[in-house]
């Protein structure tokens, strides 16, 4: 038995969240398109990447080359993302000696954190979104 092939019921636990390179792609390649298979997307998907194509709902994703169809069923579990949330973030900052300038680069492009205003009180300067790429 391998984890590509089981013969049995199983879990593959695999690393690289975001499904953009390491062993996973190859654990997806085998198993994405049988339907006996559930992939839990565990976490935060970042934009572009497999992870989100695949909770977005993709019908087939390119792994090494090829184009694999997605049949398995694709379960999202957000509530087990290792990242603080905008509260977690401003609590820490609010616990500790306020910086200067506190420059804020987490997030989506598309949609950017609120977090300059709230962040106001817990610095002696000014929080600070720097501009992306596309402009914001």
């Amino acid at each position: 038995m391998t984890a590509n092939r089981p013969r049995m019921p199983s879990i593959v636990i695999s690393a690289s969240g975001m499904a953009t390179g390491g062993r996973v792609l190859y654990h997806l390649e085998h198993l994405l398109p049988d339907r006996r298979n559930t992939v839990a997307v565990v976490g935060f998907a970042a934009a572009g990447t497999r992870a989100r194509q695949l909770a977005t709902g993709a019908r087939e994703l390119k792994i090494h080359g090829r184009y694999v169809p997605v049949r398995a069923e694709i379960v999202v579990l957000d509530a087990f993302s290792a990242h603080a949330d905008a509260d977690e973030l401003i609590a820490w900052a609010a616990a500790t000696r306020a910086p200067d300038t506190a420059y804020l680069v987490h997030g989506e492009p598309e949609d950017p954190p609120p977090w300059p205003a709230a962040c106001a009180p817990s610095t002696t300067g000014t929080p600070s979104c720097p501009a992306t790429a596309n402009g914001r």
